[in-house]
């Protein structure tokens, strides 16, 4: 089963099952802030982007999170209303990131590229985000000479996230 949809788990499950409940139980009453990293699969390229879930029971407000998210420096983030109806197929209120927000620790996404693979720029990013993350909630000083982005990084609706061409000569008249 994929790891990320089967959260809170179950001790007496699948494997991934019990391995997301072991990973549950060592979070709750550990856990004061979550982020949940990720790459996508071999399949895609991607650039770093966050995406966080909304939760009814989540302790922090939206405008919060995305001050945390925006330490990242992600291209964009989404926001993703898992009550609704989605795009995704699968348990997606099954996510790490999600449970964490039902049992009241701030959560996201982070998604560091694609392929599956090390990306030392990707990885680099990240740093500068936890850094940055640590100071915001006074666990270690701002990291020397950092200029924290302060950038929206949320695609509206109606904004333009991408466009798709094609040549001249691959165009048929």
């Amino acid at each position: 089963m994929d790891l990320d949809q089967t959260y809170p788990g179950n001790a007496n499950g699948l494997m991934s099952e019990r391995l997301a409940h072991a990973l549950m139980q060592e979070i709750e009453g550990t856990a004061d802030f979550l982020i949940n990293l990720h790459t996508m699969n071999a399949l895609f390229e991607s650039r770093v982007y966050a995406v966080y879930k909304v939760h009814p029971d989540s302790p922090m407000p939206e405008e919060q999170m995305l001050r945390f998210i925006s330490l990242f420096e992600p291209n964009v983030a989404c926001r993703m209303d898992v009550g609704g109806k989605g795009e995704l197929p699968g348990n997606i209120a099954g996510a790490l990131d999600y449970q964490c927000l039902a049992r009241g620790i701030p959560a996201f996404m982070l998604e560091l590229g694609g392929g599956s693979r090390y990306e030392a720029g990707n990885v680099a990013q990240a740093e500068r985000g936890f850094a940055r993350l640590a100071a915001s909630l006074s666990i270690m000083a701002t990291p020397e000479g950092d200029q924290s982005p302060r950038r929206d990084p949320v695609v509206h609706t109606g904004e333009r996230a991408a466009f798709v061409a094609q040549q001249w000569d691959e165009l048929a008249w």
